[in-house]
């Protein structure tokens, strides 16, 4: 009995042990499949954040490829404004020239008028001149005898220098009246024959016109 009972226990001694080293067995698997889980997953998720980074490496690939032809577009855009502006200020210069030599061949025309003219222009603008200064000559002289002449205490002195001044006067009102009257006639008579000169050769050019 003693050995039946010795045997019974040692076997379900052995047995609990199996038992356990089982449960030992089966625990380690366990941790291991959940391991392994885990390692997979932590796999997947870096497979994941590359799979994302690449995602997003190719669209800043995109946008930046994208971005080079609207530069490019912008800088094409750029250089045609330039060339326009260029071009219009080249345009504006040469009208500039064109105007200007323009006036100048129509101011040389103008004045090729007086040649036949020439000493009645020179005779007007010599007369014009002395018309000016006799013109400032009398407040001069009227100055000179206020505040000169009509102070002194002399009286003979006075007479004489007013004598003198009259007839210095009288004079100029006389080469005044001459140069007044060159002006307003021969001056007038000039502007005459050139506006006649002028329409003269207006009409040849419209007679030589084909129509």
């Amino acid at each position: 009995m003693n050995d039946q009972s010795d045997s019974s226990l040692k076997t379900s001694f052995h047995q609990k042990q199996e038992q356990e080293l089982n449960n030992s067995t089966n625990s380690t698997r366990s941790a291991d499949s959940i391991k392994t889980t885990r390692g997979a997953d932590s796999v997947n998720s870096t497979r994941s954040a590359d799979s994302i980074k690449t995602t997003r490496d190719a669209d800043s690939v995109k946008s930046t490829h994208g971005a080079e032809p609207v530069k490019s577009a912008r800088g094409a855009d750029s250089v045609n404004s330039t060339r326009s502006a260029d071009s219009i200020k080249t345009t504006r210069d040469a009208d500039s020239v064109k105007s200007t030599r323009g006036v100048g061949s129509l101011l040389k025309r103008f004045i090729s008028y007086y040649k036949p003219y020439r000493g009645l222009f020179i005779a007007d603008l010599f007369f014009a001149l002395i018309q000016a200064l006799t013109a400032i000559a009398f407040p001069y002289l009227i100055r000179y005898l206020i505040n000169e002449v009509f102070v002194m205490s002399d009286l003979s002195l006075i007479g004489s220098i007013l004598t003198r001044t009259a007839i210095l006067m009288f004079v100029l009102y006389v080469v005044e009246a001459v140069a007044t009257y060159f002006v307003s006639s021969w001056g007038h008579i000039l502007g005459a024959r050139i506006e006649s000169d002028m329409r003269r050769d207006l009409f040849m050019h419209m007679e030589r016109l084909s129509f």
